[in-house]
């Protein structure tokens, strides 16, 4: 029996010695398959776990409606004004939705944050209420939050995320600083820093799946009131050759359910509330929509990963043909 076996052994190091190009071919086709699988499951994993450390900060039991931007028109010279996105009709239809515990109007202003004369262009101008801390998981770093005091009282306060705090005073103390939002020929309002917001690490969601829109650090909050009181519903936007007016009420409204096993009943509700799909300036979706996206995106990557190990090693393993035909006695 031993010596079968040796014998076996023997035998077959003497192929792979007689086929050393088909052998090395092989062990290369297994190696290198088995390495793509090894990171692309990784990468997939990478992305799935990212999704869940954004859902875990965002809330799992929230929803996000967004405006969204009708396409750019054609070039030239232009002045026109372009009305798109949520309204307070919507945020009326939404608030009477049952099962909801907050429901968080927010407008980006779309106007530069000014210090010192210097424009921050990275930074965006971000007008709520003080639930949006809560709703989004917004811890203060530094100083406090403004509160609906602030609110009713039309109060120039503002707080800053950690980016914009960095950028804004990169070696100062930001609290009781006052920046500017906005410039003269597009109204202006001078507010006091008040808090600074813990890092969060969330950015701007470039695969377009539902997440943030904006890099959250970079944001600067203040009252939505004083942002509608000072530039009302109208953002103006100036480039060579062009000159165009946005009209929009709020950019985003976050809401969060009372219970997670309903997030996905009242999703749809507001759908059909808000006349999706057939009105295109509107998204709806849930930070669970983001993680089911970004595992069907993983699975899908570890389909095609394994898939391709097993063709490389039958592609290098298949025998060739020579080539030469043998004749046949005649």
């Amino acid at each position: 029996m031993l010596y079968f076996l040796f014998e076996n052994f023997r035998l077959g190091l003497k192929n792979l010695y007689l086929h050393r190009l088909r052998t090395l071919l092989t062990a290369l086709g297994i190696i290198f398959g088995v390495a793509a699988v090894i990171i692309m499951v990784a990468i997939g994993e990478g992305s799935k776990r990212e999704a869940i450390k954004q859902m875990q900060r965002l809330g799992a039991n929230n929803i996000l409606i967004r405006s969204i931007k009708p396409p750019e028109g054609s070039s030239g010279v232009m002045s026109r004004l372009l009305e798109y996105g949520l309204t307070d009709a919507d945020l009326a239809r939404l608030k009477a939705v049952p099962g909801l515990d907050r429901v968080v109007p927010l407008r980006d202003s779309k106007k530069p944050v000014v210090r010192n004369a210097k424009v921050f262009p990275a930074l965006s101008a971000v007008g709520t209420t003080s639930d949006l801390f809560s709703v989004i998981n917004l811890r203060v770093g530094e100083g406090t939050l403004f509160t609906p005091v602030h609110e009713q009282n039309l109060a120039a306060v503002c707080v800053l995320g950690a980016e914009a705090a960095r950028q804004l005073f990169p070696s100062e103390d930001p609290i009781g600083q006052i920046i500017q939002i906005g410039t003269p020929n597009v109204g202006t309002v001078m507010v006091t820093v008040i808090g600074v917001l813990e890092p969060t690490g969330l950015r701007a969601n470039a695969d377009k799946s539902g997440g943030m829109a904006r890099d959250v650090d970079s944001d600067v909050y203040f009252p939505l009131t004083l942002s509608r009181q000072q530039f009302g519903n109208l953002a103006v936007r100036r480039t060579q050759g062009s000159f165009e007016r946005e009209s929009y009420v709020f950019t985003e409204i976050w809401v969060r359910v009372n219970q997670i096993n309903d997030v996905e009943r009242t999703s749809g509700v507001f759908s059909y509330a808000l006349g999706l799909p057939r009105r295109l300036d509107v998204m709806v979706k849930a930070p669970l929509d983001i993680l089911r996206a970004q595992a069907r995106r993983a699975f899908a990557i570890e389909l095609t990963a394994r898939g391709g190990p097993a063709r490389s090693a039958a592609r290098a393993s298949r025998p060739r043909s020579s080539g030469r035909r043998t004749a046949c006695a005649g």
